[in-house]
């Protein structure tokens, strides 16, 4: 397997030079983010190597480890796990197919509503319902997500890449 990463870690070098030296026939501000992921793939390839040279058989020893784990566990457990998955399998069907319908009719709704309200003010009540019908239940991270998602999406696209959001009722404000 240490042979493989290597190469990989070649191939994927040499691809990511490719993309940077082709990306200087653009013009400097296209160039920017072809290049920065042409950097991070070259960061990502050198620590691949490394890890490689570091331990090159860690796939065979992990493998091996928990091949026996898995073993032990599989005489243990077996009798169990089949009871609970037959009842998990019963319960969480009908919920999993109620949650998968309400998030297409709660994205149906929130994108008829995006011009009516705006961004800004839809996207945190979409994010903090959505991953409450998904069954996340801790209010106060979902509150913290719902808040820091609305803030990230909108600095990156409407203040550094200069998308327009729509505005809704805040029209007048941005």
């Amino acid at each position: 397997m240490a042979k493989v990463n290597r190469l990989f870690s070649g191939v994927m070098i040499l691809l990511a030079l490719a993309f940077y030296l082709m990306s200087n026939a653009l013009s400097e501000d296209a160039a920017k983010w072809p290049q920065f992921f042409a950097i991070i793939l070259i960061i990502l390839s050198i620590g691949l190597i490394v890890d490689t040279f570091i331990k090159p058989n860690r796939e065979q020893v992990e493998k091996e480890e928990k091949e026996e784990k898995e073993e032990k566990e599989e005489k243990e457990e077996k009798e169990e796990k089949e009871e609970k998955e037959e009842k998990e399998e019963k319960e969480e069907k009908p919920a999993k197919d109620r949650s998968v319908l309400y998030t297409i009719i709660l994205t149906f709704v929130y994108l008829i509503l995006m011009d009516f309200i705006g961004f800004l003010i839809l996207t945190p009540i979409y994010v903090f319902v959505l991953l409450w019908v998904i069954n996340y239940r801790n209010t106060t991270r979902l509150v913290a997500l719902s808040i820091s998602a609305t803030i990230v999406i909108t600095v990156i696209f409407q203040f550094l890449l200069n998308v327009p959001i729509p505005q809704g009722i805040l029209d007048n404000l941005f």
